[in-house]
């Protein structure tokens, strides 16, 4: 029972610091396609979703099978923006939803992208 549980949290919190120290190790040694890599399996451990699954499963208002069809169609969470509530609604095949989705959606911060680089002289 509680040492079960106590023991959980400890692996969770010892998984964190784990994969932080591997990632620097991995800094300071220099591989830089091995530090993203590393550098994205500590965002999934602490925050534990994977990058494979959509934001929106922060939200208590979508229906678990919204999620699954939505991470099924293996859509780019960027392009969600750029969607009305209707396509949303076509998307996933439930009209209804594309308000609430469309909504959720927006309640993400959205960075703007970077400007391109200076042109070498």
């Amino acid at each position: 029972g509680f040492s079960l549980l106590s023991d959980m949290v400890y692996v969770t919190q010892s998984a964190a610091r784990l994969m932080r120290c591997i990632h620097e190790i991995v800094l300071k040694r220099g591989w830089a396609g091995l530090a993203d890599r590393v550098l994205n399996m500590c965002k999934m451990v602490d925050k534990r979703m994977w990058l494979s699954q959509t934001p929106l499963r922060q939200f208590n208002g979508i229906p678990e099978d919204i999620i699954k069809k939505i991470e099924k169609k293996d859509f780019q969470w960027e392009r969600f923006y750029d969607l009305q509530p209707q396509e949303i609604g076509e998307l996933i095949r439930f009209p209804k939803m594309g308000k609430a989705i469309h909504r959720f959606v927006h309640q993400f911060p959205r960075l703007p992208p970077p400007p391109p680089a200076p042109p070498p002289t």
